[in-house]
Formats: C-alpha cells, structure tokens, sequence
C-alpha cells in the first residue's frame, strides 16, 4: 500500500513540477516584457527597447508657430505625434507654463485642447515620450488677438 501511494505522489509530482515551474516563470517573463501597448489591442507585444533610439515624431502643431489668430472665445491647440517603434508612453502639454494635460484629449496619436486664452502672447509645450525613454519636445509660440468690439477697429489698428 505504501509503494503504491509513493508511486501516485511521485506521478502526481512529475506532473506538477512542470506546471508549478511555468507559473513561477510567468512573472518572470512578465519582466522581460517591455510593456509595449499595441495600439489598444493589449499587452504582449515583443519589441527589442534597446534598438529604438528615435525619439517620437511631433507634427501638425495648431495654431502654427508664429501665428496671429484672431479669436472670439476658445483657442484651440491640437497637435499629432507618432512613434513607430516602441509606441508612445507619455504624453504632456503645457500653456504659459501650465501643464493642462489632465485637460486635453488624447486619441490615437492626436492632441486637442481648447481654452479661453486672454489677448496676447502664449506659448505652449508638447513632449512626448516613447517606451524606450526616447523623448520629442516642440515648443511654439501665438499670438491671440480678440475678434468683434474690442479687437480692431476696422483700419486695423487694434483699440486695446
């Protein structure tokens, strides 16, 4: 009876020493994951971090650098990024110094934001980063000039 039950416990433990082995390999393969997102399909997709030294792309930056606009209301910044290579991780944007990203909306590689800016001269920021810690700054500045009453007179000269 004894070889028996030694015979089952042993079987038994050849079949779990394999499995019991995969699931404590599990988190440690986790770890050599890199986390890579694949575009909202989930988590798992292989990528090799150390090749990718290119920093993301920023492109399409609203208003344009140097712009004047005129506005009656809200100005809108909206702005397009990409990486290719490991996909971007963070995202942040800042107006006159002031991070308002909480505020803006992100989607799939697209940046908008609206805010009621005053008359004048604004700079915004927009830094992206990518999985492998690469990271692409652009930075511009606009003008905002208010449209109707209080804006030009109609000679264009600005009563304000």
């Amino acid at each position: 009876m004894q070889s028996t039950l030694r015979s089952k416990l042993a079987a038994a433990a050849m079949l779990l020493v394999p499995l019991g082995a995969m699931f404590a390999a599990g988190p440690a393969a986790a770890e050599h994951r890199d986390g890579a997102y694949d575009r909202g399909h989930g988590w798992g997709v292989q990528h090799d971090l150390r090749g990718d030294r290119r920093a993301p792309r920023i492109f399409d930056v609203t208003p344009d650098a140097e712009a004047t606009i005129t506005t009656r209301g809200w100005t809108r910044i909206l702005a397009h990024f990409q990486d290719d290579e490991t996909g971007v991780a963070a995202v942040s944007l800042s107006v006159d110094g002031r991070d308002v990203t909480g505020r803006a909306r992100l989607n799939n590689g697209e940046l908008r934001y609206a805010e009621d800016l005053l008359p004048g001269h604004h700079w915004a920021q927009l830094v992206v980063s990518d999985r492998a810690g690469n990271t692409a700054r652009r930075t511009w500045t606009f003008s905002v000039y208010p449209q109707g009453p209080y804006g030009q007179d109609g000679r264009g000269y600005d009563r304000w």
